[in-house]
C-alpha cells in the first residue's frame, strides 16, 4: 500500500496494480506516459487540491493509457481556484482510458466529472464487460449534483463489447443539453453491434431519456418523430442518411 505519500504514484512507462491500496494522497495515479494497468485493489481517500486547474483525484491520465480490468476508485477528490475536472479519473487530450472491469463510486469534483472526466480531445473512453460508474458528484458542498462520466460537447464513450453489469451502472453527463425534441449521441458501438441490455447499463445523470438509434445509444429531450418515409430520427436539418423506407 502507498499511503500519504505526496503524488502517489507517478508512472512514465509502465506500472500493474494487482491489490493493495493507494490513499491518503495529494493525487492517487498520475500517469505521465506509458501504460497504468490496474487488476484489483483500492485507490481511495486521494485529494488533489494544490492547483488551480485540479486534474484528477483519483487518477490523472495525462499522457499514455489507463486501463481497468478490476478494482475500485472509491471516495476521492480534486479541486481548484479556478476549475477542476474528474474527481476519480481525470482523461486530458490525446489520452486512452478502456475500463471493462472494476467500480469508480463515491467520487468528487468542484466542477466537473466526480466520477470520469473525458477530455474533448481524448483518444477514447472505452467501456465493456462488468462495469460501475455511479454515485459520484460534482459542485461544492451546498450545491451538489451527480455527475458520474462527464462528456464534453461532441464526445462519446465507445462499447467495444457487451456490458454484463447490473441495470444504470454507468451514469453519464453531457456538457451540452439535448434541444427540445432531439437528442444527443452519447455512446457509440465501434466493431460491436449494441443491444437493449447495452442500453439499460446507461443512465442520464439529469433527467433525459434513452433508446437506440442505429448502433448508438442516444439521450432524449422529449418526444422524437420517426420519419414515414426514411425511417430516421429527425434532426431537423433537412438531411438524412440512407435508410430502409418505411409505408405509411
Amino acid at each position: 500500500s502507498i499511503s500519504g505519500n505526496g503524488n502517489g504514484v507517478t508512472n512514465k512507462e509502465l506500472f500493474q496494480m494487482y491489490g493493495g491500496s493507494i490513499t491518503g494522497n495529494d493525487r492517487g495515479v498520475e500517469n505521465l506516459s506509458g501504460t497504468f494497468t490496474m487488476y484489483d485493489g483500492s485507490i481511495t481517500g486521494n485529494r488533489n487540491t494544490k492547483y488551480s486547474y485540479g486534474k484528477g483525484g483519483g487518477v490523472a491520465v495525462e499522457g499514455g493509457a489507463f486501463d481497468m480490468h478490476g478494482g475500485s476508485i472509491t471516495g476521492n477528490a480534486v479541486s481548484g481556484s479556478v476549475q477542476s475536472y474528474g474527481g476519480g479519473v481525470f482523461v486530458d487530450s490525446d489520452c486512452r482510458f478502456t475500463m471493462d472491469g472494476g467500480s469508480i463510486t463515491g467520487n468528487t469534483a468542484g466542477d466537473y466529472g466526480g466520477g470520469v472526466y473525458v477530455d474533448s480531445s481524448s483518444t477514447a473512453f472505452t467501456v465493456s464487460g462488468d462495469v460501475t460508474i455511479s454515485g459520484n458528484t460534482a459542485g461544492s458542498k451546498t450545491s451538489s449534483k451527480t455527475s458520474n462520466v462527464y462528456l464534453e460537447s461532441g464526445k462519446s464513450i465507445t462499447v467495444g463489447g457487451k456490458l454484463t453489469g447490473r441495470a444504470e451502472s454507468i451514469g453519464v453527463t453531457t456538457a451540452s443539453a439535448p434541444a427540445e425534441n432531439s437528442y444527443l449521441t452519447i455512446a457509440n458501438g465501434v466493431k460491436y453491434t449494441l443491444t437493449e441490455d447495452d442500453l439499460k447499463a446507461f443512465a442520464s445523470d439529469s433527467t433525459y431519456g434513452k433508446q437506440l438509434n442505429g448502433n448508438s445509444v442516444i439521450f432524449t429531450n422529449g418526444d422524437l418523430h420517426i420519419h414515414a418515409v426514411c425511417g430516421e430520427s429527425c434532426t431537423h436539418n433537412g438531411a438524412h442518411s440512407n435508410a430502409v423506407w418505411k409505408p405509411l
